[in-house]
């Protein structure tokens, strides 16, 4: 039976299911089950169950209207055909000869990077306009200026703004000690999962899912990341780090460490001198959570603000 007759099938018996006696229901249950090859368990459940109502269309979210596919196609076509992610590196090739009239594709936004200490949990992040090699290298001098304790490895995803010789020539020249500079495995993302997981904890649940295009928000994103956000989050929130991941049977069991801040974790850490320990512990009393939390709303709230007039600009 297909899916779309077994939904028939139960629009046409739930009703009668509900209002039918102890009895009854049970010899319904049975054709129920007979006609659409339902365990009895779940037949109850959805039987049971509110008749769903659609108010949207099923799918994903739609993020381009028609007339942005019109114009990314006739590129496409342009290019050959050839498959998304090589088409997301020619888009910008492409653009400056594109004279098809029309709205011309907006393809740059603001991203986020975020560096993450492996021992200590410590994570730093910076606001970019576009992925290019060049702020990206930008935002990793900046963040690696205002590090507590000195970079000596680097391992990055396969992007394109990591992966050039620029960056390549930033960690390895004119150092004492040349930085290790490692990529993860293609297409396996929990390679980098202590930067993945900071996706959600350290950008999104501060600034949303929402794509910006307006690039005068990067030095106020900026200065949240490095005054507020970054700083609350390596002295004063504790963090959990996974000790053991064992599988028994068809269940993995975590066991994790005791909760501790980034700064906390660096204290304790047998290998760093007094004297890096004394400078960091001068940079923990500078601060207090209460006023950094009352700074971080205030200034969320004028980033909000500013999208807002930016975002009606743009409407209006």
């Amino acid at each position: 039976m297909s899916i779309e007759a077994r939904k028939e099938c139960l629009r046409a018996i739930r009703e009668r299911y509900r209002k039918a006696s102890r009895e009854e229901k049970s010899a319904i249950l049975n054709e129920f089950c007979e006609i659409c090859r339902y365990s009895r368990k779940y037949a109850i459940r959805i039987l049971r169950r509110q008749a769903e109502i659609r108010f949207k269309r099923p799918g994903p979210k739609v993020y381009y209207d028609l007339e942005f596919v019109r114009h990314l196609r006739l590129v496409w076509l342009a290019a050959n055909q050839m498959c998304s992610s090589s088409l997301k590196e020619a888009i910008p090739v492409y653009l400056p000869h594109y004279d098809e009239p029309g709205v011309t594709p907006e393809i740059f936004f603001i991203n986020s990077l975020t560096m993450t200490d492996i021992f200590s949990d410590w994570t730093e992040n910076q606001a970019t306009w576009t992925k290019g090699q060049t702020p990206i290298l930008e935002a990793i001098r900046q963040i690696e200026k205002i590090l507590p304790f000195e970079m000596t490895g680097f391992v990055c995803d396969n992007g394109s703004e990591f992966l050039n010789y620029e960056l390549l020539k930033f960690f390895r020249m004119g150092r004492e000690t040349p930085i290790e500079f490692t990529r993860r495995r293609p297409y396996k993302k929990n390679d980098n999962a202590h930067v993945e997981q900071k996706n959600w904890t350290h950008v999104r649940q501060l600034f949303g899912y929402e794509r910006l295009e307006e690039r005068e928000l990067v030095k106020l994103m900026n200065e949240i990341y490095s005054e507020y956000w970054n700083t609350m989050n390596n002295f004063f929130i504790p963090s959990r780090k996974l000790v053991e991941k064992t599988r028994i049977g068809g269940r993995i069991q975590k066991r994790y460490d005791k909760p501790k801040t980034p700064y906390l974790r660096l204290m304790e850490c047998l290998e760093l001198d007094a004297e890096f320990k004394q400078a960091l512990q001068e940079r923990y009393r500078m601060h207090n959570p209460f006023n950094l939390h009352e700074g971080l709303k205030s200034k969320l709230s004028d980033y909000r603000e500013r999208v807002r007039r930016l975002q009606f600009r743009q409407v209006g």
